[in-house]
C-alpha cells in the first residue's frame, strides 16, 4: 500500500511540474522578446477630440491647462475655456517644437502627439491647474474700432478683446437697468434670472472705474489677480466677468449689441450663474467703463 501511495504522489508531482514549467519558462524569457506585447498598451488621453480656433468648453480648458505647464510653449498661461488667438499661437509653438505642421489646430496628428508628450502626468494633475474662477472670456472695447470697420461688425483683436463700431445713445444705462436687461436676455433664452449681489456690484464698480482711469479694458488682468481672494471673501465657488469700455449705450443695446454678439460673452451671460453685480463709471460723460461680475454656487 505504501508503494502504491508513493507512486501516486510521484505522478501528482510530475503532473504539477508539467503545469508549472511553462510559466517558469515564460518568466525566464529574455526581456527583449516582450516589446511586441508592451506596444499594444494605449497612451492615456488628456483630450480626446480635435479642437480649433473659436471652440469653447472643458476640452479647451484642459488643453490650455496642459500647454500652460510648459512656459516655452504657452508663456501667457491663460486658462479661459475659449480657443482664441493666444491659444492658437501656443498650439503652433507646440507643433513647431515637435516638428508637426504649424496649423494652429489640434488635428488628429497633433492630438496624438499632445497626449504622448503630456500624458506622463495624470489628468487630475492638469485639472488641479484650472482656476476655480475664470474671466468672462472676452471684453468689449468699441472705441478701438478702425475707420474701415463696418458698422455693427464684431472684430477680435486679441485673446480676450473684441471691438465693434456702434453709434452712441443719448444716455448710458444704469447698473440696475443693465441688470434688468441682462435678466430679460436670460429669460428670453430659457435661463432663470440672476440675483443682485451688493458685494459683486462693489467689486464691479471698482473694475469699471479702472477702465475709465486707463482708458481701456485690461484683458481681465485685474479681475484674475483678485478672483480667488474675492470669491472666497464673498463665498462663491466660481466667479466670471464681462467688461466694456466705450461710448454711451442704453442698457438693452449694451447687452444685445455688444455682449450677445460674440460666443464667449454670450455663453458667459447664459452660464449657470446665480448672482451678479454691475458697475458703471465715467469721467467725461462720453466714454464709460462697464463691468459685470457673475457668481455661482454660493456657500
Amino acid at each position: 500500500m505504501f508503494n502504491s501511495l508513493l507512486a501516486f504522489l510521484s505522478s501528482l508531482i510530475l503532473a504539477l511540474t508539467s503545469l508549472v514549467s511553462p510559466y517558469i519558462r515564460n518568466l525566464n524569457r529574455p526581456f527583449k522578446n516582450q516589446p511586441a506585447e508592451l506596444s499594444t498598451i494605449n497612451t492615456p488621453s488628456l483630450i480626446d477630440t480635435p479642437l480649433k480656433f473659436g471652440d469653447t468648453g472643458n476640452q479647451v480648458l484642459i488643453l490650455q491647462a496642459v500647454l500652460a505647464s510648459d512656459k516655452t510653449i504657452y508663456p501667457e498661461g491663460l486658462i479661459s475655456g475659449y480657443y482664441g488667438l493666444i491659444t492658437k499661437q501656443a498650439v503652433i509653438n507646440f507643433q513647431k517644437k515637435y516638428q508637426l505642421s504649424p496649423t494652429g489646430e489640434i488635428d488628429q496628428t497633433t492630438l496624438k502627439k499632445f497626449n504622448q508628450v503630456f500624458a506622463v502626468k495624470p489628468l487630475s494633475y492638469y485639472l488641479s491647474l484650472i482656476p476655480t474662477s475664470l474671466p468672462g472670456d472676452t471684453t468689449q472695447s468699441p472705441n478701438q474700432t478702425n475707420d474701415d470697420q463696418d458698422w455693427g461688425q464684431l472684430k477680435q483683436i486679441s485673446e480676450h478683446t473684441f471691438t465693434t463700431k456702434l453709434g452712441i445713445d443719448s444716455r448710458m444705462g444704469t447698473p440696475q437697468e443693465i441688470f434688468v436687461a441682462q435678466n430679460v436676455f436670460r429669460q428670453n433664452n430659457g435661463k432663470p434670472p440672476l440675483n443682485w449681489d451688493d458685494n459683486l456690484a462693489k467689486w464691479a464698480q471698482e473694475r469699471a472705474q479702472t477702465f475709465v482711469d486707463i482708458g481701456n479694458v485690461d484683458e481681465h488682468a485685474g479681475f484674475s489677480a483678485q478672483a480667488e481672494t474675492k470669491a472666497r471673501e464673498y463665498r462663491y465657488r466660481i466667479v466670471g466677468e464681462n467688461s466694456f469700455y466705450g461710448g454711451r449705450l442704453e442698457a438693452t443695446h449694451l447687452i444685445e449689441w455688444t455682449f450677445a454678439q460674440d460666443q464667449p460673452h454670450k455663453e458667459n451671460m447664459l452660464s449657470e450663474y446665480t448672482h451678479v453685480g454691475i458697475g458703471v463709471a465715467t469721467k467725461d460723460g462720453l466714454n464709460y467703463g462697464v463691468d459685470i461680475i457673475f457668481g455661482n454656487e454660493k456657500y
